[in-house]
């Protein structure tokens, strides 16, 4: 049953402002993407023949059990139409306050010695280990946010019937790939072309 849905949620107006410029007469997947210029241009380019009605945030504000979001997704289901939900993270993310003390807190700058070549190295090697654990904490709570979405009772009544479908990307940039959530196996694998794999 849809409730009522207040016309100040600021995520719906940003998508009617959006669409507003466009005037499209049905719109095909509501996309929660991080806000990144070069991953939206993807997005946009791997999908030329839909409508997408996009909702750019930072990553570490998608938040599925944010009572706002769940408003937006069930309104883009009754009112826009959409026939899919796509949720979009990315490597270069933020994590949520609490996760960033999970990695030791942000990265203080201190004075190095760049002649000195052992200190060098390990200070790359300690930031790229950081970045790769960030990266995967940021695609950890990119599955979490899709089970939440998942669970939402306007989605799982149209999965019941078929008539809507949710996909999850996580865009790594360090890689240029992307990678598909899949929903049984809950973890990503990475989308490659048949090309790329030979």
């Amino acid at each position: 049953m849809l409730q009522t849905i207040s016309t100040a949620n600021p995520y719906i107006h940003q998508i009617r402002q959006s669409l507003k410029y466009t005037q499209p007469v049905a719109v095909d997947w509501l996309v929660l993407a991080h806000n990144d210029t070069q991953l939206l241009a993807q997005l946009d380019e791997a999908f030329p023949e839909s409508v997408l009605a996009v909702l750019a945030l930072p990553q570490h504000r998608l938040q599925m059990n944010d009572a706002l979001m769940a408003e937006l997704v069930e309104w883009a289901i009754a009112e826009l139409g959409v026939k899919g939900v796509l949720l979009v993270g990315h490597s270069q993310g933020e994590l949520p306050e609490a996760q960033v003390k999970l990695l030791g807190g942000k990265v203080k700058t201190q004075t190095r010695n760049w002649d000195d070549p052992l200190t060098a190295s390990n200070s790359l090697l300690d930031r790229l280990m950081k970045g790769q654990l960030q990266a995967t904490r940021l695609q950890d709570q990119l599955a979490e946010q899709m089970e939440r979405l998942s669970q939402m009772e306007v989605v799982q009544n149209h999965q019941f019937r078929d008539q809507i479908q949710l996909h999850g990307l996580f865009y790594r940039q360090e890689s240029g790939i992307f990678y598909a959530y899949d929903q049984r196996q809950r973890g990503f694998k990475p989308l490659l072309s048949e090309t790329a794999v030979m």
